[in-house]
């Protein structure tokens, strides 16, 4: 069924921080550049088709259509439309809920006399509420730009006289100890993951499996305890190190608000759930508060420009949950001597763990080392 009615700002907790643009990110306004003059408001709307069988690959000029994949868990899943033009006649949905294996047409947009050329931009919002048991997977996309395979829940589709869109969107459940917004795929069973070598001195315990690819250098467990399993180049390294860069790629192109460019340490400070940046370094000195405001799927991103250095602690409040807090690094990580770290750390290229860290996340290294000392604690959020 259709249901016209709009979904309240709340239900897009924790994701309200990604852009809509088509190449990857999630929330904001669709595109004006459709060359038409458009008024405030959505048009009033006449009765919607039902939810038709599943066919994706359909595509019909004018109009723009969303699949629910059947190869998504069982429920009903919403998504919210907004349109860039409603001075013409376009249609619009405030909401559509679908079921697996269903599809509706969600735009249509009429033919035009004097500007037919002109594409009218239309964003698809999935609405994933607070404690959901699933996310979404990928969406495969068609329009005029082509068919691409996108990876987060807001998408932009272009469509006019001559060109037709569909989006059909897969939903997984969530793996266990997963964030419900990012995938990390192969790479979530790694306490450890490195490009090159991974090292520990000894005191360690890696409750976790450990691996390196496209080097093979494990070394130091034993002294160190490792409750999972050694992957040095092997399939599962390997697929780890591919899903690593997909979602490293990923949070570098989320953008960041003007109000949460970092010009000071992090110590000391509270973070509600958004992107933070800073494009060289991030510090955290003393500690770092992060709350959820009451929603456990609140998101946490810190994307710094080179490197991350902490001497610290992260402290999780109100729903937090450190599966969901990611910090990007261009370059290096640091974790200073008995720092008390929550998160999962990406890095382009290495990661040093000081002395008696205790780490409540991942340590996954692109394309350098691992590097951890004496007597640290590694457990998966």
């Amino acid at each position: 069924m259709i249901a016209r009615r709009l979904i309240a700002p709340a239900l897009l907790a924790g994701l309200v921080f990604l852009s809509a643009c088509d190449k990857g990110s999630l929330t904001g306004p669709a595109s004006q550049d459709n060359g038409l003059e458009g008024r405030d408001g959505l048009a009033a709307l006449p009765s919607l088709p039902s939810p038709a069988p599943y066919s994706p690959a359909t595509q019909l000029a004018n109009q723009v259509k969303v699949c629910k994949d059947v190869a998504s868990p069982a429920g009903s899943y919403t998504f919210t439309v907004s349109a860039s033009n409603t001075d013409t006649g376009d249609q619009v949905a405030d909401a559509a809920i679908l079921a697996p294996g269903e599809c509706a047409i969600i735009f249509n947009r009429t033919g035009h006399t004097t500007t037919i050329g002109s594409f009218a931009m239309v964003t698809i919002t999935e609405v994933i509420s607070v404690g959901a048991t699933y996310r979404m997977k990928n969406v495969s996309v068609n329009d005029k730009d082509g068919p691409r395979i996108l990876l987060v829940p807001s998408i932009t589709l272009k469509v006019n006289g001559y060109h037709g869109a569909v989006a059909d969107y897969l939903n997984e459940t969530i793996p266990g100890g997963q964030s419900p917004i990012l995938n990390i795929g192969a790479a979530a069973g790694f306490g450890v993951l490195a490009g090159t070598t991974v090292t520990c001195v000894t005191g360690g315990v890696v409750n976790a499996d450990v691996g390196v690819s496209a080097g093979t250098a494990i070394t130091g467990f034993g002294p160190c305890i490792l409750s999972g399993t050694k992957h040095s180049a092997d399939a599962v390294a390997a697929q780890a190190q591919l899903d690593l860069t997909a979602a490293y790629n990923i949070l570098v192109g989320l953008p960041c608000p003007g109000g949460n460019v970092l010009t000071a340490d992090l110590g000391g400070t509270t973070k509600a759930a958004g992107v933070y940046c800073n494009a060289t370094s991030i510090g955290l000195t003393g500690v770092l508060t992060l709350d959820g405001g009451g929603d456990p799927n609140a998101v946490f991103v810190f994307q710094a420009g080179s490197t991350l250095t902490v001497a610290g602690s992260v402290v999780l409040i109100n729903g937090a949950q450190a599966k969901n807090v990611y910090w990007q690094v261009g370059s290096s990580a640091t974790l200073g001597t008995s720092s008390n770290f929550k998160g999962n750390i990406l890095a382009l290229t290495s990661i040093t763990i000081n002395d008696n860290v205790s780490m409540l996340g991942r340590a996954l290294a692109r394309n350098g080392a691992v590097t951890l000392g004496t007597g640290d604690t590694i457990n998966l959020p």
